[in-house]
């Protein structure tokens, strides 16, 4: 979040070459195989070739520019309306018996990383929430555009969005995504969002719980106790930099005891869940890299 990337790209000289960078595999490479499990959404063979193709088009141009991506996909490329069938597909006007939509979609890739993960050998899973903004500073009819801040801290319009991505060695993968704004009629706050998000993947990952340990890595902006109780209560850890440093942590022995001599400075928080009788093992350590402070909690 706190740097903008800007890619150098060297532009075709012609479209013969343009052309020539098309994705084009004569055999069913593992991407083709991945967009296969999307099928059962798709209502007709026109929308799944387009799907398909409207991928592939985006790896090879590196762009989300409609016009790029037809130019770089061998079977968009071919006629004069390659790029409108991108358009219509992302605005939907080609998609009416299809459930291309942003819910049914990043729930698929959720069961897809589950089934990739049920078949994993590591017994640690990570989940990296994160929360960021996503800038729209040219937009004007975009629906429901909400204030975000830009990289000199200035507001424009734009989006917030929530992710969620899995973690073991040798794997990643996303298992959740909502772009939500403050400005749509169905908004309740961005602490609910959250919630749900935390909720949703857990329920998830319910059949790997038995044989994965699952532990939630988040940043400063999660340091708050409904989120962490959501998490102990779902019987998974969390580990998380803090941001509240006017909190004090009691020490507290292998017995239970608490020593209020031992008490160290406001660093953070700790304690069991309340209303039942999990306990949680709680440390804060500063890391000698950033100045910052990170927390664990085991439930």
């Amino acid at each position: 979040m706190g740097e903008e990337v800007i890619e150098s790209r060297e532009e075709p000289e012609s479209e013969e070459e343009e052309r020539q960078m098309e994705w084009n595999s004569p055999w069913e490479d593992p991407l083709t195989s991945y967009v296969k499990q999307f099928d059962g959404l798709i209502g007709d063979q026109r929308t799944s070739k387009t799907f398909g193709e409207t991928i592939k088009g985006i790896i090879a141009a590196g762009s989300l520019i409609c016009q790029q991506i037809a130019a770089h996909s061998a079977e968009l490329s071919k006629g004069k309306k390659g790029s409108q069938r991108v358009i219509r597909l992302a605005t939907g006007e080609s998609t009416q018996r299809s459930e291309l939509d942003a819910e049914h979609l990043t729930k698929r890739l959720r069961e897809v990383a589950v089934e990739q993960l049920a078949q994993a050998p590591e017994e640690e899973l990570w989940l990296i929430a994160e929360s960021s903004d996503l800038r729209k500073p040219y937009a004007e009819v975009m629906e429901y555009l909400m204030p975000v801040r830009d990289l000199d801290e200035q507001l424009v319009p734009g989006y917030r969005t929530l992710n969620v991505i899995r973690l073991t060695p040798g794997r990643r993968g996303l298992l959740y995504h909502r772009l939500f704004s403050s400005h749509a009629p169905d908004f309740v706050s961005e602490p609910a969002e959250v919630q749900q998000a935390l909720s949703t993947v857990s329920q998830a990952l319910t059949p790997l719980k038995a044989h994965k340990t699952v532990t939630w890595l988040l940043d400063s902006g999660f340091d708050d106790i409904a989120v962490w109780r959501t998490i102990w209560e779902q019987h998974e850890h969390v580990v998380s930099r803090i941001y509240h440093t006017d909190r004090t942590v009691a020490f507290q022995d292998r017995q239970g005891q608490r020593d209020a001599d031992h008490a160290s400075p406001p660093l953070g928080l700790c304690g069991s869940t309340p209303g039942t009788s999990t306990q949680h093992r709680f440390f804060v350590t500063r890391l000698a890299t950033s100045g910052g402070f990170m927390s664990g909690c085991q439930w």
